[in-house]
């Protein structure tokens, strides 16, 4: 039985790069950002729209002073996008997700952080002047999720073939367990810099059966909650392409190489290449 990392030289099947703010939406400001789409049209091509009913039920002894028109509550509204480049294989290569409160660009195709980082800043610059002045960037987060594979007699698998038997982030009771199990763990930071902030950290373990092998999913989510919303764009990305948004989320990368090599064995951070840099 081994261990293997699902991409050989890393374990990343996904990274996250997202932004919240704290009121919804308008249709109309969705509107405006679909209108966005052509400055990324050539990296996401694909564009999906997700469309909302509301329906408004009165419940009065008197009538209303007008009737509304007919199916007037049912037109469907503009609620969410995605724009998308696949694969060969048809799925998600790249993905940029807009919902009311919040934006997320996902990558799919992971090499290594100083590659898709300005990948990720352009697909983001197009949508961020917008949003930051008209909600205010609230939450700047990164989530990371990996997986290893486990080869051969899954049931010899043992938290200890991966996981430090030390480590904070691990209950001792999962190093006894020769079945699925999970453990969720997380905590905040008070941070100063760049700007000030909590930091939420989470770190999910998964031991699960899918497709029919085992595998073993960590996801790693960082949130800076900002003290006070950002509504500077060119405070977040500037042209040097090292405005505050850059500062935050290489801040929170280095901090999940920090957490990673807390979590994992030596000859694991080896084989995957997480070294002290």
């Amino acid at each position: 039985m081994t261990v293997a990392p699902i991409a050989g030289r890393h374990a990343i099947k996904t990274v996250s790069f997202g932004l919240e703010w704290q009121e919804p939406l308008s249709e109309d400001l969705l509107v405006l950002l679909k209108a966005l789409h052509v400055r990324v049209r050539d990296k996401l091509p694909r564009v999906i729209e997700h469309q909302e009913i509301g329906l408004k039920i009165v419940v009065s002894p008197a009538a209303p002073a007008s009737p509304a028109p007919e199916n007037a509550s049912l037109k469907p509204r503009l609620a969410g996008l995605n724009f998308e480049a696949l694969q060969p294989d048809g799925e998600p290569a790249w993905a940029l997700a807009i919902q009311r409160d919040f934006l997320a660009v996902s990558c799919h195709v992971y090499s290594r952080w100083d590659l898709i980082w300005p990948q990720a800043r352009d697909l983001l610059a197009p949508f961020i002047p917008v949003l930051a002045r008209e909600c205010g960037i609230a939450v700047i987060g990164l989530q990371y999720v990996d997986q290893f594979r486990v080869i051969g007699q899954d049931e010899q698998f043992k938290a200890e073939d991966l996981f430090r038997k030390d480590s904070r982030y691990l209950p001792k009771h999962v190093f006894g367990l020769d079945d699925l199990w999970h453990s969720h763990h997380g905590f905040f930071q008070t941070m100063e810099e760049p700007t000030a902030h909590r930091q939420l950290n989470n770190i999910d373990v998964d031991v699960i059966n899918a497709h029919q092998e085992r595998l073993v999913q960590i996801t790693t989510a960082h949130r800076a909650l900002l003290d006070q919303p950002a509504t500077d764009g060119a405070a977040l990305l500037n042209d040097q392409g090292d405005g505050e948004l850059h500062q935050h989320l290489d801040g929170l990368h280095r901090l999940n190489k920090t957490l990673l090599r807390e979590l994992l064995t030596d000859s694991m951070c080896e084989q995957i290449n997480l070294r002290e840099t």
